[in-house]
């Protein structure tokens, strides 16, 4: 999807994940935010499901690339261990603070394009202590963690792009058979405990992603 002449899909989500009930196979769904790559600015800052949603979008930048759906990925990822979205925001102002309380801030070292952005739209980041993502996750490996990270990354230049992270640790033959999710650590992941969804309705052979992991 992602290469030359392909597309930015701009609103990945577990829903628009379709996977068969076997698991083999897994389909990316519902194209209706998608744009060209190689499409000039401005792209509209009103895309992706506010909880999948990429902070420089959050902060109305109108001249993001496919590291957006990057993002997206890694927050499903976590969210596929355990069982909630990672970064439920109620708003914009909300999502950016869950996100802050996840990942940490940004610094000007860290991300000063983004520091920017948030000036020009009235936004201060809020100086707060952050979880970390294996107190979010707990269940998930080293390997899973760092994905993540590099995924979630402030700055889309430092995400990986989707072939890129096709090259992780990750995904080595030997990290194939990873232990699954038990139920004792989806229970204990209750951070954010007021968040719930309802599932979406089964589309032929595939189910969507929230719902098969139900």
């Amino acid at each position: 999807m992602h290469r030359p002449g392909g597309y930015m899909h701009r609103d990945l989500k577990p829903d628009n994940l379709l996977v068969t009930k076997g698991g083999e196979l897994i389909k990316i769904a519902d194209f209706g935010q998608a744009r060209e790559i190689k499409s000039k600015s401005p792209c509209s800052d009103y895309v992706t499901t506010r909880m999948y949603r990429a902070p420089e979008v959050l902060l109305n930048s109108v001249s993001y690339t496919c590291s957006v759906d990057m993002w997206a990925v890694g927050a499903i990822m976590a969210e596929l261990y355990s069982f909630r979205p990672l970064f439920p925001g109620k708003n914009r102002a909300d999502q950016l603070y869950k996100i802050c309380s996840v990942i940490g801030s940004p610094t000007y070292e860290s991300w000063a394009e983004g520091i920017q952005l948030a000036n020009w739209c009235g936004y201060k980041f809020p100086q707060v202590h952050p979880y970390g993502l294996s107190t979010m996750i707990p269940s998930a490996s080293h390997e899973a963690i760092d994905l993540i990270k590099s995924l979630c990354s402030w700055d889309p230049k430092k995400r990986p792009t989707a072939m890129e992270a096709l090259q992780h640790p990750y995904f080595a033959p030997d990290m194939c058979a990873l232990a699954e999710t038990t139920s004792s650590a989806k229970s204990q992941q209750r951070i954010y405990p007021n968040q719930t969804f309802s599932g979406a309705k089964p589309f032929g052979d595939f189910l969507p992603c929230r719902q098969y992991y139900k």
